[in-house]
């Protein structure tokens, strides 16, 4: 236990350079809904211990900030969302290779692989990324803004996703997936 860290709040990375205030960085969000049929205590424990082991392995990934479970029974989400059992999960990124490296290997792809043990499925994107500026941390206001548009026009350089993601720039990405 000595070894573990606490991850309960929001992260960020110890070394980052954000001195170039024309640097762009890549802002991240997850919307889920909890499947209140197979919500428990427990089973709510575990996401968050899942999130832990998830967190721990940031470190030397482009990892720059998360908003950690902060965001996983917040009164604001619900509100915003208009859900009651919404949850959400920001995130800046140094790089779309970085995110993306992240997000599909390790303890996260096992996450992604387990996320109907604890959420819905829904019938909408629940993964949108954007470029912000160095330093800037996106909202939860952002998050549905960005989500809403993906879903409504799909991906454009204001809201994309893995499949087909945007540089910097605005130009298509070229390792789409």
């Amino acid at each position: 236990m000595d070894n573990e860290q606490d991850h309960s709040q929001t992260f960020s990375a110890s070394a980052v350079n954000t001195s170039l205030s024309n640097q762009m960085q890549l802002a991240q969000a997850n919307y889920g809904e909890w499947d209140i049929e197979k919500y428990t205590p427990e089973r709510y424990q575990a996401f968050c211990d899942f999130g832990n082991r998830v967190m721990a392995q940031v470190d030397g990934s482009g990892f720059i900030w998360s908003s950690g479970n902060q965001f996983y029974n917040d009164p604001n989400v619900t509100r915003i969302f208009n859900e009651p059992y919404a949850i959400l999960n920001l995130s800046v990124w140094a790089s779309f290779d970085a995110l993306k490296a992240f997000v599909f290997n390790g303890a996260h792809k096992e996450v992604m692989q387990n996320r109907d043990i604890w959420l819905k499925k829904l019938p909408r994107k629940v993964s949108v990324l954007w470029w912000v500026k160095a330093g800037e941390n996106p909202t939860i206001e952002q998050a549905k803004e960005k989500l809403d548009l993906l879903n409504v026009t799909g991906a454009t350089p204001a809201a994309f996703d893995f499949k087909y993601a945007y540089t910097q720039e605005g130009l298509p990405y070229k390792a789409n997936l």
